[in-house]
């Protein structure tokens, strides 16, 4: 359904962490100050556009993730878990990850569908096989991250109670925290959340009906007045985001952080790092899948599917008409005033 909570934005919430803040934010909306606003963010998407580093500081790219994992990546009777949020390009990476699941015979568990298992024994119910997939746009507390990560990190341990992972043992615990310039997810989220974002079947009538209203009101009020009212949450889930990938690296998992600005913008580059976190290709530079697995075919397999998915990401087109609107880097600038942007940033 549309997003939830909203209210009174806090005004100084984290502006240095995120992109287009790097200027000194006064806290007074004069024009240099939005002239200056403007210009490091228009830097930063021109940046990104032309592939030369990362459009979002503050959310990096996992460079050189080592040890490489062994074996035939999601398909290698270890586990990984996705952490994504709405708005990140999350439709994408669950496609991606549902086609590496069934490709490899691993098993594929949703948070929106089941309860992620949050022990070794559930886990391996669930996952019989051995290893597989875990997904979930849903916010996880520190206690059910910490449950989760020593699950799969015990489930995959082949004879080592505490989990450990050796440079001989297939990786046990992978996660891929998937994230977003969040100036550009007040767009979408306004875009989609106030529009054709699909409504639960399940839903009565008459909680439909008060959806479609708040919906209609919000869209009316424009994307200015959505991006004050809902700033606070949308940070706020890409923050735990963020946090819940820390916690699980804390914990003995890999940890690859994955931006939406290298999935849309350069996605052979972005499957290239995500098939080396994998352990199915030797990175974005060689782009050639690895000959020296335990697993080759499953490898080569996964290889295939990446590039696959790279060549359809490559295609795709903003559609705003689209529950899943795509909307190049930098979006923000093209529908947020300059009162709403010197305010954001």
């Amino acid at each position: 359904g549309g997003a939830q909570g909203g209210g009174a934005p806090s005004k100084a919430v984290g502006r240095s962490e995120y992109p287009g803040a790097e200027h000194a934010y006064s806290g007074v909306d004069t024009a240099a100050t939005t002239a200056a606003a403007l210009a490091s963010a228009a830097a930063a998407a021109a940046t990104a556009a032309a592939g030369a580093g990362s459009y979002s500081p503050s959310f990096p790219r996992a460079r050189g993730v080592l040890p490489l994992s062994k074996g035939g990546g999601v398909g290698d009777g270890g586990f990984t878990i996705v952490l994504s949020t709405h708005k990140t390009g999350s439709t994408f990476l669950s496609e991606v990850f549902k086609e590496l699941a069934e490709t490899t015979g691993s098993c594929l568990l949703d948070a929106e569908k089941t309860p992620l298992p949050e022990t070794a024994e559930a886990l391996r119910a669930a996952c019989p096989g051995g290893g597989g997939v875990l997904f979930t746009r849903k916010q996880m507390p520190p206690g059910q991250a910490r449950r989760v990560a020593q699950a799969m990190l015990t489930a995959a341990a082949k004879g080592n109670p505490k989990g450990k992972q050796t440079a001989e043992a297939p990786t046990a615990c992978r996660v891929v925290a998937q994230t977003r310039n969040p100036y550009d997810v007040v767009i979408s989220q306004y875009q989609s959340f106030t529009k054709n974002h699909a409504i639960p079947a399940a839903w009565s009538d008459e909680k439909k009906k008060a959806e479609m209203e708040k919906r209609a009101a919000e869209r009316a009020a424009g994307p200015d007045a959505y991006a004050l009212r809902y700033w606070d949450e949308i940070k706020g889930r890409l923050d735990v985001t963020r946090a819940t990938g820390k916690a699980f690296n804390d914990l003995g998992c890999e940890l690859l952080t994955s931006q939406y600005e290298d999935m849309t913008a350069r996605p052979e580059a972005w499957v290239g790092t995500l098939a080396a976190f994998l352990g199915v290709a030797d990175g974005p530079a060689k782009q050639q899948p690895v000959s020296v697995q335990a697993a080759p075919e499953l490898a080569r397999a996964q290889w295939g599917v990446l590039q696959r998915r790279a060549g359809m990401q490559r295609r795709v087109k903003t559609d705003e008409t689209s529950h899943t609107a795509f909307f190049h880097p930098g979006a923000h600038l093209r529908f947020l005033s300059n009162n709403t942007l010197s305010w954001l940033y």
